[in-house]
Order: C-alpha cells, then sequence, then structure tokens
C-alpha cells in the first residue's frame, strides 16, 4: 500500500493518496450509508463481514476490483522492458531432519 501513500484503510479496505478532503468525503459518504467501493478493491461491507473474510469464510468478492494498480506494477514493466530478472534462487539450506555428518572422530 506504500506505493500509493498516504493510504486509509477502512473494513480492511485500502484508500490511497488520501487527503484531509478526500478523507472528508469518504467519512461523510460512509455516515450517509452510501455504497463506497476502494480503488484498490471490493465495495465496502460491515465490518462484521469484514472479519468473516479475516477469518477465512469466503464471500465471493474476492474477484471484484482491481489487485493492484499501475505503481505497484511499475517495477515490473521497466523489468520486463529492459530484460531483467531475478537471480536464481541459492540451494536450500539442509534441513533438520538431514543425516549431520560425526565429526568427533572418534568411536563409540
Amino acid at each position: 500500500a506504500c506505493d500509493f501513500a498516504p493510504v486509509m484503510m477502512v473494513n480492511w479496505e485500502f484508500f490511497d493518496n488520501m487527503d484531509p478532503q478526500k478523507v472528508d468525503e469518504l467519512l461523510d459518504a460512509l455516515a450517509s450509508g452510501e455504497t463506497v467501493r476502494s480503488p484498490r478493491g471490493a465495495t465496502l461491507t460491515s465490518w462484521k463481514e469484514a472479519e468473516r473474510v479475516l477469518a477465512g469464510f469466503p464471500d465471493g468478492r474476492a474477484d471484484e476490483g482491481p489487485t493492484a494498480g499501475e505503481a505497484s506494477v511499475l517495477g515490473l514493466r521497466v523489468a520486463r522492458e529492459r530484460g531483467w530478472r531475478a537471480p536464481d534462487a541459492a540451494p536450500p539450506l539442509p534441513s533438520v531432519d538431514d543425516p549431520v555428518a560425526d565429526d568427533q572422530g572418534g568411536s563409540q
């Protein structure tokens, strides 16, 4: 969300590029019962409905609204234009279950 700062969150939805006037307009719309939609997400619901989604219950609105704005994908677009890519992943570290060599040098 920081790529759209200052950001305000209402019932777990982000509102981007906020300033005092936009905050007042948003609060007035909420207070008057208007339907309010996040610029990058779903239509606002009650907090009770938002809590259910946060608890893992689907609400059928996962694809409502965009998930990323232009500022969020700008770096990806530049990287693709310039042929940049992330380095290959490092080999995995040994797991706790991997056998450990006996480097004590003695026999028992």
